[in-house]
């Protein structure tokens, strides 16, 4: 990768940061308390005793911390918000509104892909190999 497209990129994820900072200082103490209630979303940035007791859970987890710090992104503000199935699992920053399905292998941590959402008439997911992309690119 080049010098000027690292540069770009990892001052694009410090933006993403940013904004998910102000926004989240905007919010109001009770929707801020139910956005982070761990019954619904489970923090992935935050302490990992919060994290799922499997093996294997734990260790997506792990991918998904390393994954996110390796894009730059701050792993506090993304959450872990729904197990679609074995392999699929939704993740999100609800202070931007973004969302995006990560897929793992099978019985394994490592991550295959991101999907992430765009409209066009109607939703149509989108595959990538890139965290970054899948969140600049991704539509509510």
């Amino acid at each position: 990768m080049m010098e000027l497209e690292k540069e770009y990129l990892a001052e694009t994820a410090e933006r993403i940061n940013q904004y998910s900072r102000v926004n989240a200082f905007r919010w109001s103490e009770e929707a801020l308390l139910n956005v982070l209630d761990t019954k619904i979303r489970t923090p992935i940035g935050w302490s990992k005793q919060l994290w799922p007791k499997s093996n294997l859970s734990r260790l997506r987890f792990y991918e998904l911390d390393s994954e996110l710090k390796k894009a730059g992104l701050d792993s506090s503000f993304w959450f872990v918000s729904n197990q679609i199935n074995q392999e699929e699992w939704l993740i999100d920053n609800p202070f931007i509104t973004k969302q995006i399905i990560v897929t793992f292998e099978k019985n394994h941590g490592k991550i295959k892909a991101y999907l992430y959402g765009i409209e066009n008439h109607e939703k149509i997911l989108k595959k990538t190999d890139s965290l970054l992309e899948a969140v600049l690119l991704s539509q509510p």
